[in-house]
């Protein structure tokens, strides 16, 4: 090619920054398992994709999330680090940077990142109420029973009926069991059981406390 001067030049291509396709944004998010759903989100992050800001911070966050399931710890903390230096005021990436100290048994940092997860995200369109239940499972693991059965109270009173409430009403009542309730443990149990009729655990549960009341009549 020659410009209207006559100097021969070449044709140099212009990045300009690609929406993500539908499927695309499916891989990343869910995948067929984590290697396929890291792969997805990897060439969503990579720097010739020239993707969006939101789109990075929503990849990096999936690929934190992802390593961390595989397990890859290492990969996994730098993924959320790199979500969190491009939007440090945001919620999910403390989220999931918050179950991956969990993973790695270092429950102090756990609960200080979802505790900050929870403060950036309460009130915004894409926050996660799930952050409550993980919190009360940290709280658990740290041996603060008292403070875990409060924040799963808490939980089960905001997101009566939502995602994560059946898990939350079995959580509680594996409490109210420790706390030898029987009455407490049975009625969270069949509540469970009624918010997720197919879950076996709740059903065994159920079958395990009454067998455990007969015992005491």
């Amino acid at each position: 090619d020659r410009d209207v001067t006559g100097v021969q030049t070449c044709a140099l291509p212009i990045l300009l920054a690609q929406a993500p396709t539908p499927e695309e944004l499916k891989a990343c998010n869910t995948g067929g398992g984590e290697d396929a759903r890291i792969e997805a989100c990897a060439r969503l992050v990579a720097p010739a994709r020239k993707s969006d800001r939101a789109t990075t911070i929503s990849a990096l966050n999936n690929l934190c999330d992802a390593y961390r399931r595989k397990p890859d710890f290492p990969r996994a903390h730098d993924a959320c680090a790199q979500s969190i230096a491009l939007d440090p005021a945001q919620s999910r990436a403390y989220g999931a940077r918050g179950l991956l100290h969990q993973s790695e048994k270092q429950l102090d940092k756990a609960l200080a990142d979802l505790d900050l997860s929870i403060k950036n995200g309460v009130g915004k369109p894409d926050f996660a109420p799930a952050r409550y239940l993980d919190r009360a499972l940290v709280l658990r693991d740290l041996g603060k029973s008292d403070d875990a059965f409060v924040a799963l109270d808490d939980f089960i009173k905001r997101y009566k009926g939502g995602a994560n409430y059946a898990s939350a009403l079995n959580e509680r009542g594996q409490m109210q069991l420790a706390k030898r309730r029987l009455d407490e443990a049975l009625s969270d149990f069949r509540a469970a059981s009624a918010a997720s009729p197919r879950w076996s655990t709740a059903h065994y549960n159920i079958g395990q406390t009454l067998a455990r009341s007969e015992e005491h009549t």
